[in-house]
C-alpha cells in the first residue's frame, strides 16, 4: 500500500469525523508517518538494515600531497599565529580527484609542535580552513601530517549494526569483525591514539553531532532563452558541518520563470575566508511537487561553499536538471531529514593501503582501502501519495492500525483506540518472529573487574547477543 491507500483505509474507519480535508489530510499524514517510524524502530529486522563500504585514507605528509608547479614532496604550508586560515604554497589535491572532500574535511592536519587542528573546509586550492585559529608562530612548515582520528557514519545511520574488515571488495588478508568498546571505557582504559596498524581490535562509537543553522539567505535569478517550463521553482538549503552532519532548511526561496532555461541560486550575504559560516557547506535543494500533490519533496542539486561541488560559488537549475529529476536520477539525493551523524574511532588507527592503482594522466595512485559497515537506517518520510513504505507489504497493514490508535483518541472514541492497540500489538508479533534480527555484542568486564593482558587485549565475550 501506498500513503494514499493507508489514508484511505484510515479515513474508512473514521466515518464519525468531518468532512475530510487538506487539515485533515496533514494529520493524517503526519500520524502515518509516526506509526511507521514505531514499526520501523521496534528493533533491528532482515529489512531496516543497509551495508555499504566505507574507504580509509591513509596518512598524508609533504611527500604524498600534489603539487601543482613542482614535483610531489615540494609542498609546505604557510601558519599564521592567530589566523583559522592555513595556505600551501600550491595546490594540494587534483582537479580530478572526487574524493577530495572525504579526503581532508574532517581530517586533523598536526603542525611541527605537534598540536593538531581539525581541517573543516577547504576554500581553495591552496587555502583550508580550521577550527579553532592557530596557536603557534607564524612561519612555513614541511612536517606536518593529515591524519584521520574518525570514521564518519553516513547521516542516516540510526544504530551500528557491526563492523567489520573482510576480503571484499579487495581481495586481501583481513581480521574481519572489529568489537566495540564504549566511549567510558575507552577514556578508563586510556588507548593510545597515535597507535596505528594495518587492521583494527575495536572501534570506540561516539555520540552524534549535529550542524548548526546559519541565518543567511539565498539568491535566486532567472536568465536565459525558453527552456524551462514557466512557473514559481522553489529552493532551499542546509547547513553542512565538517563531519557530514546536516541541518534542516534555513531558507526557501522562489522564482518565477517567463521563457527562462536557468536559475541560478547563491548565498546572498557572502564575505571573506574569515567568517565563520566559511567552516561550513550549504547543500541547496529543489522542492519538487508532482502533479495532483500537496507536499513538496526535496532533491539536493548542489552545494555552496564546497571547492569541489561549487568552485563558482553558485548552484544552477537547468531543464536538464529538472528532466533528470523527473527521470529518477537524483532520487538518492533526496533530503531525509535533519540528522546528527555518529563518529567512531578505530584502536589501533588503520592506514594500510589495501590496493594502490596508477591512472593514465594522474600524477598520484589510486589508494584503495575499504572497512565494511551494517546498520540500521532511517528510511525516506511518507510525502508523496505514491511513496510506499519499505516495511513487507504485507505488513504494511500495522501501520494502519497503530496509527488508528492515536486517531480513535483524538475524536474522543477511546474504545476503538484500545480496539486498535490490541490488535496492532497481537499482530506485530508475526513480524518479530518472522523479521527479527540481533544487535552487535558488547563488552564484558571479567569477574576480577580487571582488564586482561594488556590494552589491546581487552575481553570480550563473543558469544554475547545484546538484547536490549
Amino acid at each position: 500500500m501506498n500513503l494514499a491507500q493507508i489514508k484511505g483505509r484510515i479515513k474508512n474507519q473514521i466515518d464519525y469525523t468531518p468532512v475530510p480535508s487538506a487539515a485533515l489530510g496533514g494529520y493524517l499524514d503526519s500520524v502515518i508517518n509516526d506509526a511507521y517510524m514505531e514499526v520501523w524502530l521496534r528493533r533491528p529486522y532482515l529489512f531496516n538494515q543497509k551495508e555499504v563500504d566505507i574507504r580509509i585514507f591513509k596518512d598524508l605528509t609533504v611527500d604524498n600531497l600534489w603539487n601543482a608547479a613542482d614535483p610531489v614532496g615540494d609542498n609546505y604550508i604557510t601558519w599564521t599565529h592567530a589566523s583559522d586560515v592555513a595556505s600551501f604554497n600550491n595546490a594540494f589535491y587534483q582537479t580530478s580527484d572526487a574524493d577530495v572532500s572525504a579526503k581532508f574535511v574532517g581530517a586533523f592536519i598536526t603542525d611541527e609542535n605537534g598540536v593538531a587542528y581539525e581541517i573543516v573546509n577547504i576554500l581553495s586550492n591552496t587555502d583550508i580552513k580550521l577550527d579553532r585559529p592557530y596557536a603557534g608562530p607564524s612561519g612555513t612548515d614541511t612536517t606536518f601530517s593529515i591524519k584521520h582520528r574518525f570514521a564518519y557514519l553516513p547521516s542516516d545511520l540510526i544504530e551500528i549494526m557491526d563492523i567489520s574488515f573482510p576480503n571484499f571488495p579487495i581481495n586481501v588478508r583481513r581480521r574481519g569483525k572489529v568489537h566495540s568498546i564504549p566511549r567510558r571505557i575507552d577514556v578508563d582504559v586510556d588507548l593510545n591514539q597515535d597507535l596505528t596498524g594495518s587492521r583494527p581490535n575495536f572501534y570506540i562509537p561516539y555520540a552524534k553531532t549535529y550542524a548548526p543553522e546559519i541565518s543567511n539567505t539565498l539568491r535566486a535569478t532567472a536568465s536565459g532563452a525558453a527552456g524551462l517550463p514557466d512557473d514559481t521553482y522553489y529552493f532551499a538549503y542546509t547547513v553542512v558541518a565538517s563531519d557530514g552532519s546536516e541541518s534542516g532548511f534555513s531558507d526557501l526561496v522562489g522564482v518565477t520563470t517567463s521563457s527562462n532555461d536557468t536559475i541560478t541560486i547563491e548565498l546572498a550575504d557572502t564575505g571573506g575566508t574569515t567568517d565563520e559560516y566559511r567552516k561550513f557547506r550549504f547543500n541547496v535543494y529543489y522542492a519538487h511537487k508532482r502533479q495532483g500533490q500537496d507536499r513538496y519533496v526535496f532533491f539536493r542539486i548542489g552545494a555552496l561553499n564546497d571547492v569541489i561541488d561549487s568552485s563558482t560559488g553558485v548552484v544552477g537549475f537547468t531543464s536538464s536538471v529538472f528532466a533528470d529529476i523527473k527521470k529518477g536520477n537524483y532520487h538518492n539525493r533526496r533530503f531525509n531529514e535533519a540528522s546528527g551523524t555518529k563518529k567512531i574511532r578505530f584502536h589501533p588507527r588503520p592506514i594500510a593501503v589495501d590496493k594502490s592503482l596508477t591512472v593514465v594522466g594522474e600524477d598520484l595512485p589510486v589508494e584503495l582501502t575499504f572497512w565494511h559497515l551494517r546498520y540500521l537506517y532511517n528510511p525516506y518520510e511518507l510525502l508523496d501519495d505514491y511513496d510506499t513504505p519499505l516495511i513487507p507489504s504485507e505488513f504494511h497493514h500495522l501501520i494502519i492500525d497503530r496509527a488508528l490508535v492515536d486517531v480513535h483518541a483524538k475524536y474522543d472514541n477511546l474504545r476503538a483506540s484500545l480496539a486498535a492497540e490490541k490488535r496492532f500489538l497481537n499482530r506485530v508479533k508475526a513480524l518479530d518472529a518472522r523479521y527479527s534480527t540481533e544487535r552487535d555484542a558488547v563488552l564484558q568486564r571479567g569477574q576480577s573487574m580487571q582488564w586482561g593482558g594488556g590494552r589491546n587485549t581487552l575481553p570480550v565475550n563473543r558469544s554475547l547477543i545484546y538484547k536490549g
